[in-house]
């Protein structure tokens, strides 16, 4: 593609936008995922057949939905397991050749007709399936993807996302919650990967939650800040934590170590992949024994009434002496109020926006008791929705949610921007003329319609490449146009990928100190001052 007509492209730069142009670049799905695996540098490689799994619940009357998703299944092959409220058409799409050639695996589980545990008769379905899935998928796959039939996830996203972590830790990765009423609550419990860049945070206000880096994984109570100064990372720590889990889980961290302290630790990190898994899945399972029995123990000894401090950490587990070793957190004194005894008494576990989706590790299924997680989800009556029986159940076992992050990178960002989970800008991806032409005066409309904010063209590249999952909601819409709608959306993602993918020859931008946006500007056939002096903002960073 010429450079004349890349720069024409973007009409936030007040360029015209010839009719086709758009359409032109409507390349096939597969052309554009193979052009996009071989342009850019992070772009994760792997096996989504093996490695991902598709796990969503709906009705019979809601099923367009997830046949939606065969859009983009069918270039790009998951496993799915789906749950529905009809017996008899669940064995029908079981027998069904399509479903069968695109990996479909239907489960019946009926409504909650007498709306015993939320006011959705489908919401104990939507939180039951995840331990569904796992007893039929067991540990072929790394990662589930989990999310309401009307969440649309995007598996470039997901890639990039996943490529940061290990998925045999217990994860459970989400960064959008619903905390005291609010979505995407700042102050929402919840932890950071371990080997989070502290120097990133920030307090807005004082006394203000801010999450901290947890290793190796996301506790419940390292959620809500609860620790003391024992468990604040050391050397020791870092040295353990890299036996077992090996470098990977604290690359990215600054800390002051020497090269030659690095690779001595480093060649005892156990080299079989097989080993080092049977270590962690032991760390996991003996985090999770311990969890269960600390509460029980906390349990007998008081009845703890709802709203009090021991209620709210389960008798303050985290003081236990027999914590196992090397749990700690990153604890950054200027960010970090150390002060538990508020903090118990203020922090109720966050849940995750089911419409925003979750991606769970294999990890943490298999360090779940999944009988105990189904005992939970049935008997609990009266909640607010499925993503909170959920939630609910994964709190119960001591495992917290962690958030990868991605906002703190970008100082100054505004609430609801660079949010990988429906960060508010559905809109921005339904189309290529919607996307290119900033459709909606370049702006996204909150849960208020009287509040906008202002999306520069750098955050819509980094929305497109980045975003793990949106939510299509089907509220008050018929299900065919949410169907539809879904169904365009996946197709103008793959095909402004291809437009994504097509810069990538620019040398700035394969250097990462272009960022693509700023390639389709008029006259930027010359590298900018800014490029050459190497202080473009890396994407994906």
């Amino acid at each position: 593609m010429r450079r004349a007509a890349l720069g024409s492209l973007h009409p936030c730069l007040r360029r015209p936008i010839p009719p086709k142009s758009a359409y032109s670049l409507r390349l096939g799905a597969l052309a554009v995922l193979l052009a996009l695996a071989t342009a850019s540098n992070d772009t994760v490689s792997g096996d989504p057949l093996n490695d991902l799994v598709l796990v969503q619940a709906s009705s019979s009357n809601r099923l367009p939905l997830l046949l939606a998703t065969r859009v983009w299944r069918r270039q790009v092959p998951v496993r799915c397991f789906f749950a529905l409220n009809d017996s008899s058409l669940v064995a029908a799409l079981n027998a069904d050749p399509i479903a069968q050639q695109l990996n479909e695996h239907y489960a019946y589980y009926p409504d909650d007709k007498e709306l015993l545990h939320t006011l959705n008769p489908g919401a104990l379905r939507q939180a039951i399936i995840v331990v569904l899935a796992q007893r039929h998928f067991g540990d072929s796959y790394k990662w589930m993807l989990y999310g309401d039939d009307d969440t649309q996830f995007f598996l470039t996203g997901v890639k990039r996302l996943v490529a940061q972590f290990d998925p045999d830790q217990p994860l459970a990765l989400t960064d959008h919650h619903w905390y005291k009423s609010s979505r995407s609550h700042p102050e929402a419990p919840r932890c950071l990967p371990c080997n989070f860049n502290t120097s990133l945070l920030k307090s807005t206000t004082p006394n203000a939650f801010v999450p901290r880096p947890a290793c190796p994984f996301c506790t419940r109570d390292f959620s809500c800040g609860h620790y003391d100064d024992t468990r604040h990372c050391s050397e020791r720590h870092d040295g353990a934590l890299r036996e077992v889990y090996g470098p990977r889980l604290l690359e990215g961290h600054r800390h002051s170590r020497s090269k030659a302290r690095e690779a001595s630790e480093d060649s005892h990190v156990a080299l079989d992949p097989a080993v080092r898994r049977q270590y962690m899945q032991r760390l996991n399972a003996n985090y999770a024994d311990w969890y269960r029995k600390s509460r029980e123990e906390a349990e007998g000894k008081a009845a703890h009434q709802l709203g009090t401090i021991e209620a709210a950490v389960y008798g303050k587990a985290w003081m236990a002496a027999a914590l196992p070793f090397p749990f700690c957190v990153r604890h950054d004194p200027r960010v970090h109020v150390n002060d538990t005894e508020r903090q118990s008494e203020s922090c109720s576990f966050a849940k995750f926006h089911g419409g925003a989706g979750l991606v769970l590790s294999i990890g943490l299924m298999l360090a779940l008791d999944l009988d105990a997680a189904e005992k939970h989800i049935v008997e609990t009556m009266a909640s607010s929705g499925g993503d909170a029986l959920l939630s609910e159940a994964i709190a119960q076992q001591g495992f917290g949610f962690t958030d990868p992050g991605a906002r703190f990178h970008f100082p100054g960002a505004q609430p609801y921007h660079y949010h990988l989970f429906d960060g508010r800008g559905p809109h921005e991806l339904n189309s290529e003329m919607d996307f290119l032409e900033c459709r909606v005066q370049g702006q996204i409309k909150l849960f208020n319609p009287r509040m906008w904010f202002r999306i520069h063209p750098e955050e819509r590249m980094w929305m497109l490449e980045h975003t793990v999952a949106i939510h299509a909601s089907a509220r008050g819409r018929t299900i065919e146009e949410v169907a539809a709608e879904v169904a365009q959306r996946a197709e103008a993602h793959m095909a402004l990928l291809a437009l994504a993918a097509s810069l990538q020859t620019d040398p700035r931008v394969a250097s990462r100190t272009m960022a693509l946006w700023e390639a389709q500007k008029p006259g930027s056939s010359k590298p900018t001052q800014r490029a050459l002096s190497g202080k473009g903002r890396r994407l994906g960073r």
